[in-house]
């Protein structure tokens, strides 16, 4: 379904002065839009049912920001990639307030994280190649977001140690996706 309405807003833009030979980027981008829709639109419903409408905000943004620069796994259908991405966020949103920035075991999976992103980052699979000059660019930005996260994480410890929990297991989920995509992907990196 997602991809037959990607198709047909494709023909939409051509009809309408985009390129032709531009399609299948146009198909795909819809796609990607309509996956991100429908998966955050039900991602808030839950939000705003559970009282956790700041906390699917920074989850959201935070595991979007890295995910998009260390990559990792990718559902091979776009049901099983809303499914999956649903009760990833619905599991994040659930498990937060058990994570503890200064507990030693966060502490020991953010830095094995770290190492992992330093030295495998960025993930990519056949459907999605990087050329080398983009895979470094990616490797480079991927390490700076984690720093970032991690002390943004750092300083809402301070004053909203949940905000700081939602932060780290955006973080730890995305480097998870991460690592599965280097199991599954690692022949072709």
């Amino acid at each position: 379904m997602i991809h037959r309405l990607s198709l047909h807003l494709s023909k939409y833009l051509i009809a309408n002065g985009l390129p032709e030979q531009n399609q299948d980027i146009y198909v795909y981008g819809a796609e990607c839009f309509f996956n991100l829709f429908l998966c955050d639109s039900i991602l808030l419903c839950y939000a705003v049912l559970s009282h956790q409408i700041p906390e699917f905000f920074l989850w959201t943004v935070s595991f979007s920001i890295l995910r998009s620069h260390i990559g990792g796994y990718h559902a091979p259908s776009h049901a099983l990639c809303i499914v999956s991405s649903v009760l990833l966020g619905i599991l994040c949103l659930t498990l937060y307030p058990s994570v503890s920035l200064h507990s030693l075991y966060i502490l020991i999976l953010l830095a094995f994280c770290f190492l992992f992103i330093i030295k495998f980052a960025p993930i990519v699979s056949p459907s999605h190649p990087l050329s080398n000059p983009l895979k470094k660019k990616e490797h480079f930005i991927s390490i700076i977001c984690f720093i970032i996260e991690y002390f943004v994480a750092e300083i809402f410890y301070q004053f909203h140690p949940a905000y700081s929990s939602i932060i780290i297991i955006s973080i730890l989920s995305a480097s998870i996706l991460s690592i599965l995509g280097y199991i599954k992907y690692h022949t072709y990196q």
